[in-house]
């Protein structure tokens, strides 16, 4: 079985969890604690694709979770450009979760070949979908003019 049809029985999706033991040492930083999962954004075909030269990275962002206390609807449905939260389904359960933008790692794609997503954690079709377009949105958003940023400033 060629590696790319590997990718694709294995399940490797946009939005499916990265188990932690996939991970190589050194990849993420010593801050990200054992609770926090690991949500796959790149694109369904980016995973799977056959060359590994064309597309030699898996790109992902850190999920924590958070306290039914902490839902803020400020954070909710991408209305917040750098922290998004949404509720996914964690051993059967739903648990809030939290990403940071700025929590966005990539690494070699072929660690894909060890393993399959984990199945203790389901992120839902559309809050996968949001958050690729949140994801997206940092690098495509209106900015302000110039001029207007000045005006602010000097109001504050």
């Amino acid at each position: 079985m060629s590696p790319a049809s590997a990718l694709l029985e294995s399940g490797w999706r946009q939005g499916t969890v990265l188990p932690r033991e996939l991970v190589p040492e050194g990849v993420l930083p010593s801050s990200i604690g054992t609770d926090a999962k690991l949500l796959i954004i790149s694109h369904d075909c980016d995973l799977v694709n056959p060359s590994y030269e064309l597309e030699p990275y898996l790109e992902f962002l850190v999920m924590r979770p958070q306290a039914p206390a902490a839902r803020n609807g400020l954070l909710l449905n991408s209305k917040n450009p750098r922290r998004l939260q949404f509720e996914a389904e964690e051993l059967g359960e739903p648990r809030l979760y939290e990403i940071d933008i700025h929590e966005k790692y990539r690494m070699d794609r072929q660690i894909l070949e060890n393993g399959s997503p984990d199945a203790t954690v389901k992120v839902n079709a559309t809050d996968v979908r949001m958050a690729a377009k949140w994801t997206g949105r940092r690098y495509n958003r209106a900015s302000f003019p110039t001029a207007f940023n000045a005006q602010l400033t000097k109001e504050l």
